[in-house]
């Protein structure tokens, strides 16, 4: 009569042990007058009359509480490694570009989170299916096969882009990088996904949820790297180069509101500088200055 009971029997040596779990609880501590004991004790006895009660408890939601903030912690913690790691593999342009590349990443890849967790809270609300430690390790293993994916898309931008001219624009450039790897993506998912429908039509009972989860995961990962990740990429490229573009020239020697002096230079021979440092000299040639490699954002 309890939905979702759980029965472990143990076989000792002169006798049998079982072990009755429900997820039903009653406010009422006292065994004499708890409802959940009582039936408890009539459906055991109804099944083994003679049996004798070992013990009765209730287990509190410590544990609930325990998963959830170690799932939060685990992604959090593998969200910001990944990060770190995409800034330091992609800093061919900086560091700063690089963490371009792991922050594009990471939005794709709360995308596949939040569409498994979603998906996952809808059908527990039809068919009665529950988070627990098996939902975490698909979390996880999702999480790592989502940004390896993006990875390999990412590196032959990387590759394409040192191929080329930097000055090429960088659509076409991504554009191309996806096309080339496509078939590489689309076959590796493929071929998980239908040993993890198998798995989820002739497996057993107890691994099915985490093959489901699996599976969503898996396909929403394969899609949002090569829609998601990419185009934040490309979007976060445009805007910054929108944005120099549209910066103020800096004005030219000797235009209006520059700053001109005479410094003493040799015997006798006089130069003209300006306030960026660059110079003319006697003969009239310009002199330019020494510039510092551009910091891109």
């Amino acid at each position: 009569g309890f939905s979702d009971a759980i029965v472990q029997m143990g076989s000792g040596s002169d006798q049998t042990s079982v072990v009755v779990s429900t997820p039903q609880t009653s406010p009422i501590q006292n065994e004499n007058n708890n409802p959940v004991h009582a039936g408890l004790m009539r459906a055991v006895m109804a099944v083994g009359p003679g049996a004798t009660e070992v013990s009765f408890g209730k287990v509190a939601g410590d544990i609930s509480k325990e998963l959830q903030l170690g799932a939060v912690q685990a992604v959090v913690i593998a969200a910001l490694l990944i990060v770190l790691y995409l800034a330091l593999v992609f800093s061919g342009g900086g560091f700063v570009s690089g963490m371009r590349f792991g922050v594009s990443a990471i939005i794709a890849l709360v995308h596949d989170v939040l569409v498994l967790i979603g998906l996952f809270a809808i059908l527990g609300f039809f068919r009665g299916w529950k988070i627990d430690y098996l939902f975490i390790t698909a979390l996880l293993t999702v999480i790592g096969f989502s940004v390896h994916d993006t990875v390999v898309i990412f590196d032959r931008v990387r590759e394409n882009r040192a191929l080329g001219n930097r000055n090429d624009p960088f659509e076409p450039l991504v554009n191309r990088s996806i096309q080339q790897s496509l078939a590489r993506s689309v076959n590796t998912s493929v071929t998980v996904l239908m040993t993890l429908a198998a798995l989820i039509i002739f497996g057993g009972e107890t691994t099915r949820l985490l093959n489901v989860a699996l599976f969503i995961g898996i396909l929403s990962g394969t899609y949002s790297s090569i829609f998601n990740a990419a185009s934040i990429l490309v979007d976060w490229e445009n805007w910054l180069a929108k944005r120099r573009a549209s910066s103020p020239p800096r004005p030219s020697i000797g235009g209006p509101g520059n700053l001109v002096t005479a410094t003493p230079v040799g015997s006798g021979q006089l130069t003209r500088t300006d306030e960026s440092g660059a110079g003319v000299g006697a003969d009239g040639r310009l002199r330019p200055k020494h510039k510092r490699p551009a910091r891109r954002f």
